[in-house]
């Protein structure tokens, strides 16, 4: 089987299959009250409970336990469903003959005087059904003749309908003859009881009936229900029955009829709560397992603590069939067809809104833009009272409506869902979200309700299987092993695909050891050169998001992972092949928040002897993006003034360098005059601007180059289109303007 089979809500076929913990206590205690205890005396008693509590589950135990145990061999269990039968006539009918039926089984002398005193209570009483009068009204012969031999022939008496047609030629027999029949079952009753034994007529579904037929169930029962050594169990939702009773009042009837007939109500125990989130746990774990995915913490009921998104569903699901019919909502979302790829708290959370709340479903579902877009405004009151309407408006379909008794736990599921869409930032983590698939992604929400996985992305088995690849591999092979299977990992995908995994292996390496993801950084480095410098991103970032893991502090540690082994990491990744721009972001100081001045002297000394290496690279400013040469400038300065003495590059180096190789090649001016051009939004590059006078671009100048004397010769070497080409004709205008002064005082 491919899949788990989903849950047909039938009641348990074996008293060992209840799940409840209703079979060590109550159905003994039942059992104990409908059979063993009562005197000789009728009764009856009522099971109440709501739709799908398991009333019929409790009435299948019961018959199968009296069925067992010893002290309880002489019962005798006549069950009936007269909610099979749409015909009054048929109803009574049935109803004799299922306990002269169950009578029949027994060998005892008294069985035949109970079944016939049964068969002529039913012919009597379906006469009685068919509107023509017994008790001494006249009534048309024939009609009354058709419907005793009806009667009879169903209860199988053809003699007994003869004699029933004689006798009540003479309407004033009619009375007689059912009250000698009630006796006849009275007298067999007894003679049965005073030998330890005792008639149970289980009666359910009464809650189903229609007006007609519930009032013809009770008149029925008021028939019977003073037999001796009889007890009747009617099980029913005692408040669906007393709605139809309170409209029945011109009938003889009230909504306090049932406490006049029914002696001992009996209310059946609502599931406890926690068992209730274990077997949903439990549910949820069959099925995640046909996805060959463990169940998620967020849905594990554990014995002393139950995380917020299990007891959200449990809250939601009261009744036995409640369960069957959420399970079955979460099994075909996920496995009715190819795997959704989906989130699967999500998708727990999400069916419990489609089955409890349908109205709310589909409404979140038209949703998409509400609910997955990030709030990122500020607390503006008006602002934030917009959203709380717009999210009234999902709960409630419309601001006029009265608030839901369960808000509460409505709001809550959405906030797990998708955070709380009124507050700020609520749903900032687009990246995170989208890496888990969750519901709160734009680009899974649908994911959720078309029933289908996201085409031209990976799907969570392809990462998955890919992940572990690289995982395993770290765990027996040398770093450049790794660095293959990285590689190898990432070459058949595409931009889009690529990126997709990144971002999911940035996750992924949070589960893992720091000594392993040690091992995935070492080998992404040795990556490097495989991927070249059209793909470098590529293995930057995965260097980088080891390092931000091994550079975290871990769960009850005040430091980070492997600060000695991040540091030497970050030392090689900026020694590596990759490129030098790249290569500083590796110092973000985000990732290194935890690391004092000191201990970055280290990476980012390695960076400056490579950045000085690169600067003296004539190629180096020859590359295609103009703005690398500015960016490597930038980051340059600025690390010299961040490790002031303990710098291996000073200023006047820079400067050095700078000047060295502007003489070298004066068409590498225009690109280092980036370094402190200003560009205003869609303008191009300039050296002077409202913000910045010439004496100001001047002093600027100075400090980038220590001298300017030496560019007036070299302008007239640059060919205008090195100016043009890079978009700078506005700084090489600025620059002979400044240059055609005089120079201000330095």
């Amino acid at each position: 089987m491919t899949r788990p089979p989903l849950n047909p809500d039938q009641p348990p076929r074996k008293i060992t299959d209840d799940k409840f913990d209703l079979a060590d206590n109550f159905i003994p205690r039942l059992a104990n009250i409908t059979i063993k205890w009562p005197d000789e005396h009728g009764l009856v008693v009522g099971v109440f409970g709501q739709w799908g509590i398991g009333k019929t589950s409790i009435l299948t135990m019961l018959s199968e336990y009296t069925s067992t145990h010893e002290d309880y061999k002489n019962t005798i269990i006549a069950s009936f469903n007269p909610w099979f039968y749409s015909d009054t006539g048929a109803l009574i009918n049935s109803f004799f003959s299922t306990i002269a039926r169950e009578f029949g089984k027994d060998k005892s002398p008294w069985k035949k005087k109970a079944i016939v005193g049964l068969k002529a209570m039913s012919s009597f009483l379906t006469i009685a059904s068919k509107g023509i009068s017994i008790f001494g009204a006249s009534v048309d012969l024939e009609r009354f003749k058709e419907a005793a031999e009806a009667a009879s022939n169903a209860a199988g008496a053809a003699k007994e309908s003869s004699d029933l047609i004689d006798a009540l030629s003479n309407p004033d027999d009619g009375e007689q003859r059912l009250r000698k029949g009630r006796e006849a079952v009275a007298e067999a009753l007894t003679e049965f009881g005073n030998s330890g034994g005792r008639l149970l007529i289980l009666i359910d579904d009464l809650d189903r009936l229609s007006k007609d037929d519930l009032l013809s169930i009770f008149r029925l029962i008021r028939t019977v229900k003073d037999l001796p050594y009889t007890t009747i169990l009617l099980a029913m939702d005692e408040e669906r029955v007393r709605d139809i009773l309170k409209h029945s009042t011109s009938e003889g009837y009230g909504e306090d009829y049932l406490d006049k007939i029914i002696q001992i109500p009996i209310h059946i125990p609502l599931p406890d709560f926690r068992k209730m989130a274990s077997l949903i746990s439990t549910d949820l774990e069959t099925t995640f397992s046909f996805l060959d995915h463990p169940l998620p913490s967020a849905l594990n009921a554990q014995k002393h603590y139950l995380p917020d998104e299990i007891r959200l569903i449990t809250q939601e699901v009261e009744t036995p069939r409640d369960l069957a019919r959420y399970i079955n909502s979460v099994r075909t979302l996920l496995l009715a067809g190819p795997n959704p790829d989906l989130n699967l708290v999500d998708a727990a959370l999400i069916e419990t809104l489609r089955i409890f709340y349908p109205d709310i479903y589909d409404r979140v579902r038209r949703s998409s833009k509400f609910l997955t877009d990030p709030f990122l405004f500020d607390d503006n009151p008006e602002t934030i009272a917009t959203r709380e309407t717009e999210l009234l408006r999902i709960i409630r379909g419309g601001l006029t409506n009265e608030p839901r008794s369960n808000e509460t736990s409505i709001r809550s599921i959405i906030n797990c869902l998708f955070g709380d869409p009124t507050k700020r930032a609520f749903n900032f983590g687009k990246r995170e979200a989208a890496s888990r698939r969750s519901i709160r992604s734009p680009d899974y929400f649908g994911n959720y309700f078309r029933y289908s996985a996201t085409k031209g992305r990976l799907s969570s088995k392809q990462v998955k299987e890919a992940f572990e690849t690289i995982s395993n591999c770290a765990k027996n092979q040398k770093a450049s092993d790794i660095g293959n299977a990285i590689f190898m990992a990432f070459s058949d995908l595409n931009e889009e695909t690529s990126r997709q995994f990144e971002l999911e292996f940035s996750y992924k390496i949070t589960q893992l050891n720091p000594g392993l993801v040690e091992k995935i950084c070492r080998g992404a480095i040795a990556s490097i050169p495989k991927f070249g410098t059209t793909r470098e991103e590529t293995p930057y970032r995965l260097v980088g998001y080891s390092l931000r893991f091994l550079a975290t502090p871990l769960k009850h540690h005040s430091g980070p992972a492997a600060p000695g082994t991040t540091i030497e990491l970050a030392v090689e990744a900026i020694n590596s092949p990759l490129s030098i721009n790249l290569a500083a972001k590796l110092l973000d100081t985000k990732v290194w928040a935890w690391a004092t001045q000191e201990e970055l002297e280290r990476p980012s000394t390695a960076w400056l002897l490579r950045a000085q290496n690169e600067l003296n690279n004539q190629s180096t400013f020859t590359q295609a993006d103009p703005r690398a040469v500015e960016e490597l400038i930038n980051e340059t300065r600025r690390r010299i003034s961040a490790l002031g003495e303990k710098s291996p590059l000073s200023v006047e180096d820079l400067q050095h360098l700078l000047v060295g190789s502007i003489k070298a090649n004066p068409d590498n001016l225009p690109r280092i005059l980036l370094s402190i051009a200003n560009t205003p939004s869609d303008n191009p590059p300039v050296l002077i601007s409202p913000t910045r006078n010439a004496a100001e671009a001047f002093r600027e100048l100075l400090e980038l180059l220590g001298e300017y004397e030496f560019i007036r010769p070299l302008l007239e070497k640059i060919p205008h289109d090195v100016w043009s080409k890079n978009n700078l004709h506005k700084v090489h205008a600025d620059l002979e303007k400044i240059i055609a002064t005089t120079a201000p005082e330095t």
